[in-house]
């Protein structure tokens, strides 16, 4: 936790102009998620997460379109880090 990851996706066929995005768990990602993306060239993205955390476990998807269609990959993360220790919980007594 708190270390850095980085997604590289590179499209090895196909036309220019090339559109690349990312998705994580089906929406866009952005600065505001904590992660970064860089466009390489047109056909390589690399998606950085800053300060990874157990929120950002989950699928990552790079998405490729271009005028003759879309395709795309997904990938999961997992993230380890310290666990939460839940407190102990008693037996509650009812009378009725």
């Amino acid at each position: 936790m708190g270390d850095s990851a980085q997604l590289t996706c590179h499209i090895s066929k196909g036309d220019r102009p090339l559109r690349v995005s990312w998705t994580f768990q089906g929406r866009q990602v952005g600065p505001e998620d904590g992660v970064e993306v860089l466009a390489v060239n047109e056909k390589t993205s690399i998606l950085t997460i800053t300060s990874a955390s157990a929120a950002h476990s989950g699928n990552y998807t790079c998405r490729a379109q271009n005028a003759a269609g879309v395709t795309e990959h997904s990938a999961p993360v997992h993230v380890n880090g310290a666990r939460t220790r839940l407190p102990f919980l008693r037996p509650v007594r009812c009378m009725l």
